[in-house]
């Protein structure tokens, strides 16, 4: 993900405060390595903090003090290495690891993050050797095994990632391969041979709470819930496992009729005291017969970025995260800024949330435990990102949008709007919006209904509403709501049109020019798959950036599919094809066993823009240096810089093969 434009950051008295990223590194974050640099573990969550916002350079003498805290121990060093290997010190960080292996000996750790560095040197074969004696060393660690898969389908696609687990769990413990292999037996139908598995390797799930989840939700997904109880609820501790494995179980329990175990369970849960789960634990209680839990009167956590780690380095509570996307995703997650106009830094900004399903705020059904539809859980996301991209790209304002996330990367759907004092909190007063838009999804007699709530963000009050009703589908109303939208807010002075043609072409030389540009919105009979595809890019965008673990996804060959079709079935639509190309980068970046395919794909559609000023064409060096084409990369760079925008020239002059 491209660097974001602020950090949130908190005082002492734990108050969210938003400040540039460009203060951030230079202000706040050496007082914040200077406060903890006695302290070896809260030195560490700074130091990993900084490394996965891209903020290597600042963090190279605290990476060194935390080594020399550790007294030489495996985290200080391999952290060490981490750092000097993103400031581009590869001699170093493999001395750095090769000095600590010569001391204590091989761990798996050591040795995947060594092949990395091979990697890094091109030595492919070195990574691999070394990447093979990690799993040696232990089999259940996840970075090798992952990486392992990755290359595996590379080459022979899931056949040959069946067979390498399939061979690896002929040895008793492991068992990461078991459930991985367990997980791939459930979704290809195998199910008596994937809860077979997921049987003898039980004991030992618990050990990582983002399994435990998996193995729940696909149990479930099955049908299985029998089986998910077996299995799952004898190694669900709710203080150590994430709570959407709790709620997965309790549903089991309400729909097999376990009453007095539904009770018992969600007593424990409302136990935690955790205010993000009160409306979760109501839809169950009202099943239950148990009393209510009194809902917060404002959302917990900070209005802003993901929350990194505190300064004082303790969480003691889980909390909901408002993690902030500025403009449209795929522009951030390319990192590509020239994709988008220009914006001026005191443009009016316009803030988007995620969209409430008002279904889970009027259950009629007692019968029935209440879900978050799937369909409406993932328009209450794509429908925002939608309008925030489009005031962003199509009139002079600014637009962010911001997604409630639980620990762990799982969305927040409600069934109630957000207080929109609570989505301003932490944010300095030039970095707070003029206008926040929320949304409502329903269904009444007359079909599906959406509406648009616009709030004055000074005042708190709602100033206007659109409304589109006897809908048969929410998503053909996309675009409408999106020309009402604009429309109120051309009206209001906040926002003025920019001209569908040009934008890219400014890039060189401002000559107007027509064809596939992101200003251009997608064909009406196609928006229904874009909104498809943005829902599953920001699925995608979770574990990229590393606010949850890839297990959360359920489909990822499926996500990766749907935005490699919005851009094949609409190519006059850039936005589609930008989408396309960072879908397929997102899975790179968080280890995707489902590449290959998708690679060839994107290289297919990047190969055949031929037009010079198109999207993929111009995203084209980008492309291939992720995807290791060195020979294309350096082709298509030395022909886009002739004539090219200093924008443009600035982002080729960053590329690396």
């Amino acid at each position: 993900m491209a660097a974001k434009e602020t950090i949130t950051v908190y005082d002492q008295q734990g108050q969210p405060r938003e400040i540039p990223r460009a203060e951030f590194m230079e202000k706040a974050l050496p007082k914040l390595l200077e406060s903890v640099w006695n302290n070896a573990d809260q030195l560490y969550q700074q130091v990993v903090f900084a490394l996965n916002e891209g903020m290597h350079a600042g963090v190279l003498e605290a990476a060194k003090r935390l080594d020399e805290l550790d007294q030489g121990a495996e985290r200080g060093r391999v952290i060490l290495s981490a750092t000097q290997f993103q400031n581009g010190q590869l001699d170093a960080a493999e001395a750095t690891l090769r000095g600590h292996i010569e001391k204590n000996g091989e761990s798996s750790v050591t040795v995947v993050n060594l092949a990395r560095i091979r990697q890094g040197r091109g030595d492919q074969e070195g990574a691999q050797n070394l990447l093979s004696r990690a799993l040696e060393l232990d089999p259940n660690q996840e970075n090798a095994l992952q990486w392992s898969c990755q290359l595996l389908h590379q080459e022979g696609g899931d056949e040959a990632v069946v067979e390498f687990l399939g061979e690896l769990i002929q040895e008793p413990g492991r068992w990461r391969a078991q459930m991985w292999l367990a997980q791939h037996k459930l979704r290809t139908q195998d199910i008596d041979g994937g809860i077979a598995l997921l049987r003898a390797c039980a004991a030992d799930l618990a050990r990582d709470p983002n399994a435990l989840l998996a193995v729940s939700a696909d149990l479930g997904k099955a049908g299985k819930l029998v089986e998910m109880l077996e299995i799952v609820l004898p190694q669900y501790q709710e203080r150590r496992q994430r709570p959407e494995t709790g709620f997965n179980l309790l549903q089991a329990l309400v729909q097999t009729g376990r009453i007095d175990e539904a009770k018992i369970l969600h007593a424990r849960i409302a136990a935690l005291n955790l205010p993000p789960l009160a409306q979760a634990l109501n839809h169950f209680a009202s099943k239950l017969g148990v009393p209510q839990i009194p809902l917060p009167q404002a959302p917990a956590g900070a209005a802003g970025q993901a929350q990194p780690a505190a300064p004082q380095g303790q969480n003691q509570q889980i909390e909901i995260r408002l993690f902030v996307v500025q403009g449209p995703l795929w522009m951030q997650g390319l990192g590509a800024p020239w994709l988008a106009p220009e914006k001026d830094a005191k443009a009016p900004l316009v803030t988007f949330v995620g969209f409430a399903d008002e279904s889970l705020a009027n259950v009629k059904d007692k019968s029935k435990p209440p879900r978050v539809d799937e369909e409406l859980g993932r328009l209450a996301r794509a429908l925002p990102m939608y309008l925030c991209e489009s005031v962003y790209l199509r009139t002079a304002a600014r637009a962010d949008m911001v997604v409630p996330l639980l620990p762990g990367g799982a969305f927040v759907v409600t069934g109630h709007t957000w207080p929109a004092d609570a989505l301003q909190k932490g944010r300095p007063d030039d970095q707070k919006p003029e206008y926040i838009v929320q949304g409502v999804l329903a269904r009444d007699d007359g079909g599906h209904r959406v509406e648009l709530l616009i709030f004055d963000a000074k005042t708190s009050q709602e100033v206007h509403r659109i409304r589109a009703i006897g809908l048969r589908k929410l998503s053909a109303a996309a675009q409408r709501l999106e020309d009402d939208l604009l429309d109120w807010l051309e009206q209001r002075g906040v926002a003025r049109t920019v001209p569908k043609s040009g934008l890219i072409g400014k890039l060189f030389g401002g000559k107007p020019r027509s064809g596939p540009e992101t200003v251009v919105r997608p064909a009406p009979d196609r928006q229904e798959q874009y909104l498809l595809a943005l829902a599953n890019l920001l699925g995608q965008a979770i574990p990229a950036i590393q606010l949850g673990s890839r297990e959360i996804l359920a489909d990822e060959k499926g996500m990766l599919e749907s935005c490699l079709e919005a851009a094949k079935g609409d190519p006059k639509c850039g936005a589609a094809r930008a989408v396309a190309a960072c879908s397929v980068l997102f899975a790179l970046r968080y280890g995707s066993t489902q590449l290959e395919g998708a690679k060839a794909e994107l290289l297919k559609l990047v190969d055949g823009d031929q037009d010079p000023q198109g999207v993929l064409r111009m995203l084209s060096p980008g492309i291939y240096a992720r995807l290791g084409e060195k020979d294309k990369f350096e082709r298509a760079r030395k022909e886009l810089e002739v004539g090219a925008g200093d924008a443009y020239k600035q982002w080729l002059g960053n590329l690396k093969s």
